[in-house]
């Protein structure tokens, strides 16, 4: 899911997220820690404004607070933490530039070891910290602000600006782990069962807990989202639609898988039947559409994948049957059937810009309708050593578009094969039969019979002139 919202908080209100100690599950963390957010200030000028806390001013409810205070015309991060004789450590960084927009901003904590402050994915400062571990105290878990000595929320603790993609683990994540987080500005969706995760908050028009805690926030004083977000979700994790295994009849209807980075759609195996309509695969990353070991009956329809990095289409092995209708793929493909030891059928298969079409080894028998190869396209069937029909095959590009088959053990039978521009359209070596019928090529129609040998006509047809 796309990361489309922030928190928005307006110091002069008062407005907070909070979820009282009664109420939350994991967030009273007290050994190894690790908190993370995405932030950006309105006012760096600001001092003391809180990121998140577990903190009230009354004597022995202080766990942590970690906040941002102007330092000059600089800034810097504080990150204090209590243990359980209320001794706590207490680390300022090194102060930074103000910055312009979006920072990602972290702290680990492990007892007997260091507390780490991590700004943007590097370690910004760090100190040796407590022997023991985090106080477990009453105090409300709070993102934005820090309580009185009543559990108020305090105005002057306050952040002022957006907040997203809130994050607390009950780990001391690794500085690599640190960096996957930031991902050079782009940001990582987490899904939120991820191991010794306690709370995720995305923010996404809602409060909500991505974890199995569920710990809900509370909205004080009307806070707002926005559409101010540090990344749109270029590094979402992969859209993964997976079936495996199918022992039995398995329909998937009306299916879209879509992400800005891997899309998965997978069946693997099928055992008995399945039937797949009606399904959108996109991504601008890579695009997968899978379904190997079919051993029963398989029917695919009315497929999509779009990207704008590459898409394989896979089927393979197929030992049963397999029917594939109304197949659209666009740009840097692959469409693999291989190998194929039943019988495979694929109509109306449209395939755009560099683009690999690829049937290898079909065992039985393959009959390919309607394929229309556009861009530097590469249609390719090696190794069949049984059966394949492909009728009505257009090739187009502007550049180089290649039709291979090369060998053939068994039949292949080719239709009205229309090849354009700068292309080739190659047989080499058929050890079998082929045979090739009104095929069109630049200008020329040729024709070639079941050997090797070519039938070229020497005056053009009526609809082809050769310029």
């Amino acid at each position: 899911m796309a990361n489309t919202k922030s928190i928005s908080l307006v110091r002069t209100s008062t407005q907070s997220l909070s979820i009282s100690d009664a109420s939350q599950t994991g967030l009273a963390v007290s050994s190894n820690m690790t908190a993370e957010a995405w932030i950006k200030s309105n006012n760096y000028a600001v001092t003391n404004q809180v990121i998140f806390s577990k903190y009230d001013e009354a004597t022995g409810e202080r766990a942590f607070k970690f906040l941002v205070t102007a330092n000059g015309e600089l800034i810097r991060f504080n990150m204090v933490i209590y243990d359980e004789d209320n001794t706590y450590t207490n680390k300022t960084t090194l102060s930074i530039a103000r910055p312009a927009g979006w920072i990602h901003v972290a702290f680990s904590f492990k007892p007997a070891g260091y507390l780490i402050v991590y700004v943007n994915g590097v370690a910004l400062d760090s100190t040796i910290s407590l022997s023991s571990g985090i106080k477990d105290v009453g105090a409300a878990f709070r993102i934005g602000t820090y309580g009185d000595s009543s559990g108020v929320p305090v105005q002057a603790g306050c952040f002022d600006g957006l907040i997203d993609e809130v994050i607390i683990w009950n780990d001391e994540r690794t500085p690599t782990e640190i960096s996957e987080s930031y991902n050079s500005g782009d940001g990582k969706e987490y899904i939120g069962n991820e191991a010794n995760m306690v709370g995720y908050w995305r923010m996404n028009d809602d409060l909500l807990d991505l974890t199995s805690n569920n710990n809900d926030l509370t909205n004080n004083n009307s806070a707002t989202f926005s559409s101010d977000v540090p990344f749109i979700g270029s590094s979402n994790p992969d859209a993964i639609f997976d079936i495996t295994p199918v022992t039995a009849t398995s329909t998937v209807n009306n299916v879209t898988v879509s992400t800005v980075k891997n899309s998965v759609f997978d069946i693997t195996p099928v055992t008995g039947i399945a039937n797949i309509n009606d399904v959108i695969v996109t991504a601008i990353s890579n695009a997968i559409f899978d379904i190997t070991l079919v051993t029963g009956m398989a029917t695919v329809n009315d497929i999509i994948i779009s990207t704008t990095g590459s898409v394989i289409f896979d089927l393979t092995p197929v030992i049963g049957t397999a029917t594939v209708n109304n197949v659209s793929i666009i740009t840097d493909s692959i469409f693999s059937l291989t190998p194929v030891k039943g019988n495979a059928t694929v109509n109306d298969i449209t395939v755009i810009s560099e683009t690999a079409f690829d049937l290898t080894p079909i065992i039985c028998s393959g009959i390919i309708n309607n394929v229309v190869v556009s861009g530097d396209a590469n249609f390719s069937l090696p190794l069949v050593t049984g059966i394949a029909t492909v009728n009505d095959v257009t090739v187009i590009t502007e550049s180089n578009a290649i039709f291979d088959l090369a060998p053939i053990i068994g039949v292949a039978v080719i239709n009205d094969v229309v090849v354009y521009l700068d292309n080739i359209f190659n047989i080499t070596p058929v050890i079998g039969n082929a045979t090739v019928n009104t095929m069109r090529v630049g200008l020329w129609t040729k024709r070639i019979k079941p050997t090797s040998s070519w039938t070229k006509r020497t005056k053009p047809t009526t609809s082809w002139i050769k310029r």
